[in-house]
């Protein structure tokens, strides 16, 4: 495959030197990028001073577009300024377009400088993102060793909405406001990132973010929290699915990290310590695990579990959030007069249990909760970036195609690239492919099983998955993207078996059942072990919310599935999506065996468990 053409900044007139206005040579350079169809836009070293070009700032300074990479000599080395004087609003120094979706970008190896001190304009650094409101998404979009400093108000601040991005190896320090946004974003990798002197927060993951890793990043210094994970303003739905992992959070105003109107959050692995107000704040959140850290030497409490009152509408909500279902376990927690707390306000349900620790533990119970809480996601996505893709090795590409129909996914291309890489096998790569169908073929390879005794047809597999074939709605749709595995179960096997064409045999075994007895059945059916009464009312009486309230899950089975038989059907989505996302059970492994089997031209339309079933698959309960 040809190299991507690259397009010297200097030979559109920049000049480097730290005098000259350069805006327009860069931009014409950009654009002559973006008109061949893509290429490197190359920034020799030196000081290249940025102005905002039209006075809107929605245009920003730069604008790069679809299947473009600006790349410099390396962090300090090409810097682009903004000049002395600027007293326009720049939402973004460097930017994608606004109103129109842009994809497939990189941005690499140099500085930005928004030279706060000697201009008053408002200006964040790197911007991306449609527009709020917008349907629509910015999508593949790298940052690797970027710096930014010195802007008046957000650093990195990727907005509505971006999905599949990843920013890594990159710094954000001096800034008046957060180091690292993450704005309405989704499937983002944050990796080896350092944070630090910014103004507001190191890291905040706001306003309907979800699956978001955090790895091995650092904060530090930062006038308020290390890390945020909160809600936002507006009435919107909370973040979740997000991981906090490695890295070190320390010296920052406030907490270390704060869990603020979020669920579905984990911290693992990180060591927080010097921070003024506290270690960990868990803040009118739910369903939040903090596990295996070394939290030490923090102001205030190690943990500190508490409600959020919200009944004056500062977050949009006019309601109390109490804090819920939140676990603590498994940490190392030491110099403080308090190592957990819970508040003595509305929080219920949550544990704090074998932890090492120096200081009491306040207000909470110390007995494991029936759902350890945490991230529920395990592929992060993110984007590999490049402006060139590697070879498919033909095996794989053919693994896709049968199992995933399709190969054109953040997710099939990061294997693809593993692979070319040498660092899988080819069979490894197999096996990530199964995996990878959790969220798209497995829910209809599992559901159909359950509700019709087969497996879908080659062509019913095409209408339920293929993003090229006849159903807009399918598995790898726009109307799925905010979907995550458990809720995809869910959602299909309501639509199997309240209406569907498995509605009648669902009825006959089902329907006259009492819900806790169809609960066990179904789950000795899925994971092949007949479950104690224990375990199913744990199941069934465990703690959710529902559009704020506190319900049981069998209450929310009941609101999604509209009757009786549609919330058995909502309970089966449930235990499918557990055992795919465990790969545990008589289903899981049937179908992970069927999917392997698959992969190689292996037969459609079949009893999942009949043909591909073993002894060894049940799960003993």
């Amino acid at each position: 495959m040809a190299e991507p053409q690259t397009f010297n900044v200097k030979d559109f007139g920049a000049k480097g030197d730290g005098s000259t206005l350069d805006t327009a040579a860069i931009q014409a350079a950009l654009d002559a990028a973006y008109a061949a169809g893509g290429g490197v836009v190359y920034i020799p070293a030196g000081v290249y001073l940025v102005h905002s070009r039209t006075g809107d700032a929605s245009d920003g300074a730069l604008q790069i577009r679809d299947n473009v990479t600006l790349a410099g000599e390396g962090m300090g080395v090409s810097v682009l300024k903004v000049r002395d004087g600027e007293d326009n609003k720049i939402t973004g120094v460097v930017r994608t377009p606004a109103g129109e979706v842009t994809h497939d970008v990189v941005i690499r190896d140099l500085t930005i400088d928004g030279n706060h001190q000697k201009n008053s304009g408002d200006i964040d650094g790197f911007f991306c993102g449609v527009e709020p409101g917008s349907p629509e998404y910015d999508y593949n979009i790298l940052v690797e060793r970027v710096e930014i400093m010195n802007v008046s108000r957000y650093a990195f601040d990727p907005h509505e909405q971006t999905k599949n991005l990843t920013i890594r190896d990159s710094v954000a320090h001096h800034n008046l406001g957060d180091g690292f946004t993450i704005d309405f974003c989704s499937d983002v990798i944050l990796e080896n990132n350092v944070a630090y002197a910014n103004g507001r927060y190191g890291f905040n993951i706001v306003t309907s973010s979800h699956d978001v890793l955090l790895k091995n990043n650092v904060a530090y210094d930062n006038a308020l929290h290390g890390i945020a994970i909160q809600k936002g303003s507006e009435d919107r739905p909370f973040i979740y699915d997000v991981k906090i992992e490695g890295g070190a959070v320390y010296d920052n105003g406030r907490y270390g990290i704060e869990i603020k109107l979020s669920e579905k959050v984990t911290v693992e692995g990180v060591e927080i310590y010097g921070n003024a107000s506290g270690g960990v704040s868990i803040f009118g959140a739910q369903d939040n695990l903090i596990t295996g850290n070394w939290i030490h030497d923090n102001g205030g409490a190690g943990v500190r579990i508490h409600e959020y009152d919200d009944r004056e509408g500062t977050q949009g909500t006019d309601k109390l959030w109490a804090a819920s279902g939140n676990t603590v376990t498994d940490n190392r927690i030491d110099g403080h007069a308090i190592a957990v707390m819970e508040e003595s306000d509305s929080s219920f349900g949550n544990a704090s249990y074998f932890n090492l620790s120096t200081g009491s533990t306040v207000g909470i119970g110390l007995l494991p909760l029936s759902d350890s809480s945490g991230s529920t996601n395990t592929v992060y996505v993110g984007y590999l970036g490049g402006t060139v893709s590697p070879p498919l090795d033909p095996a794989l590409g053919l693994y896709f195609e049968n199992i995933l129909r399709t190969d054109d996914t953040p997710g099939a291309l990061q294997i693809a690239q593993q692979l070319a890489d040498g660092d899988i096998s080819i069979s490894m790569a197999l096996a990530l492919t199964v995996e990878l169908a959790d969220g798209t073929t497995s829910v209809a390879t599992m559901s159909y099983e359950f509700f019709t005794g087969r497996t879908p047809t080659a062509a019913g597999l095409d209408f339920l998955v293929d993003p090229e074939g006849p159903n807009g709605n399918n598995l790898n749709s726009d109307y799925y993207q905010f979907f995550n595995t458990e809720n995809r179960f869910i959602n299909f096997a309501v639509n199997l078996g309240r209406v569907g064409e498995g509605q009648a045999g669902f009825n006959e075994t089902y329907g006259a059942l009492t819900f806790a007895s169809a609960a066990k059945a179904a789950y000795a059916e899925i994971f092949g072990g007949v479950p104690t009464d224990e375990k199913i009312n744990e199941i069934l009486g465990a703690p959710v919310q529902i559009g704020g309230q506190s319900a049981t899950r069998a209450d929310y089975f009941y609101a999604y599935g509209g009757d009786d038989l549609g919330a058995k059907a909502a309970m089966v989505g449930w235990l499918l999506a557990e055992a795919a996302k465990a790969n545990l059970g008589m289903y899981a492994q049937s179908n992970s065996a069927y999917l392997t089997d698959l992969a190689d031209g292996g037969p459609y339309n079949v009893d999942l468990i009949g043909v591909y079933g073993s002894e060894d698959f049940a799960f003993p309960t």
